[in-house]
């Protein structure tokens, strides 16, 4: 058994090195390398919860508010690309740590995008607290070139409407 267990800890070994060779960003002998991620994730949080329509806000946004959460979460994505991994687990949580942060942009691209209140007790837009039909599109989002482009299309209606349950 023992030998089984030597052969797997020499190829993890061989794993990790491979992977600190291929992502060098992510390689750091510090201490401390978890508590930046977990104060990056907790920063995130923080962020969309108070300026993007969370509950800290009581789901109500303006368009001053996503403006600062934009720029934030621009600013934690700035950060996100100096973390370190000791494993490929850390490492993993650092890529999605990055994902989340570019759905985070979208989101508040989305929220700044529609210019209404289509569901009140969902989100609020305190700068259009009306509905607007003109909104009464599926908004979508494209990432191009690290820019979220936002693409309007038409609510498809044939025999019936598609979401109807």
């Amino acid at each position: 058994m023992n030998a089984i267990e030597n052969q797997v800890r020499e190829l993890v070994a061989v794993e990790l090195s491979a992977a600190n060779e291929r992502f060098p960003q992510f390689h750091s002998c510090h201490e401390g390398y978890a508590v930046i991620l977990e104060e990056l994730e907790e920063a995130m949080q923080k962020v969309m919860d108070e300026y993007a329509g969370g509950i800290a806000s009581n789901y109500q946004f303006n368009e001053k508010q996503l403006a600062l959460a934009d720029e934030k979460i621009l600013q934690l994505q700035a950060l996100a690309e100096k973390t370190a991994a000791a494993d490929m687990h850390e490492l993993m949580f650092a890529y999605e740590l990055r994902e989340r942060l570019i759905v985070c942009r979208s989101l508040i691209a989305h929220l700044k995008n529609r210019k209404e209140t289509r569901w009140h007790s969902f989100n609020e837009n305190l700068d259009h607290p009306e509905t607007d039909e003109k909104f009464y599109k599926y908004v979508n989002s494209k990432l191009e070139n690290g820019e979220i482009r936002m693409i309007f299309r038409d609510i498809v209606k044939e025999d019936t409407y598609e979401h109807t349950n």
